[in-house]
């Protein structure tokens, strides 16, 4: 075999293996929470979260494997600078939450019903307290559930007001017709005192 053959063999070879340890290093995938509804509507889930706060997004860590559960998903913690308690008692200044998905060295498993917040974005936000050994803060920011996982979470930005795309129709029909983040703060507050 002529010596440049061996030599394009040699290069297309390497070229292969380069190009599919790329491919392995930067996977992404898309993944789909599952599982009932967590209440009937919107404001049977507002009446019944424990602590509802308007918040901006401080922070956001690097993902990391959730080191429970769901196959060594991805799973971000998000700091949560706390604007105004809206519903609840003994809420500090920051919170920290987890939401499923990420990225981290080019591995991306992202969410199809709603996207992981990003610093700056303001939302109201449902919570509950974590009690107990479960309760690992973050940099000493004691750590909350978002209460009906992204069901609980209500944009507050721009064109992106109300629910994410992943909520059912009706639900996001709630706030859909609502043009600024000050309709829809009064309407929780609505609903916050509505008996259910």
């Amino acid at each position: 075999m002529p010596r440049y053959l061996r030599l394009l063999n040699v290069m297309t070879v390497v070229l292969g293996t380069f190009l599919l340890s790329l491919f392995a290093f930067s996977q992404t995938t898309r993944f789909q929470m599952d599982g009932p509804l967590p209440a009937k509507g919107p404001a049977e889930l507002i009446a019944k979260a424990p602590v509802i706060v308007e918040v901006t997004v401080q922070s956001v860590f690097p993902a990391e494997i959730a080191p429970y559960g769901l196959n060594g998903r991805l799973q971000t913690d998000v700091v949560l600078r706390v604007d105004r308690i809206m519903k609840g008692a003994n809420i500090v200044q920051q919170a920290v939450v987890s939401q499923w998905g990420g990225t981290v060295q080019g591995r991306s498993d992202l969410p199809v019903q709603y996207s992981i917040m990003q610093p700056n974005e303001r939302y109201v936000v449902m919570l509950s307290p974590i009690s107990g050994s479960s309760n690992s803060s973050r940099a000493g920011i004691p750590r909350y559930d978002l209460w009906g996982a992204f069901f609980g979470l209500i944009r507050l930005d721009g064109d992106n007001l109300g629910f994410s795309a992943g909520v059912p129709k009706g639900w996001q029909s709630v706030f859909g017709g609502m043009g600024t983040s000050g309709m829809i703060i009064e309407a929780v507050n609505a609903m916050i005192g509505q008996k259910q």
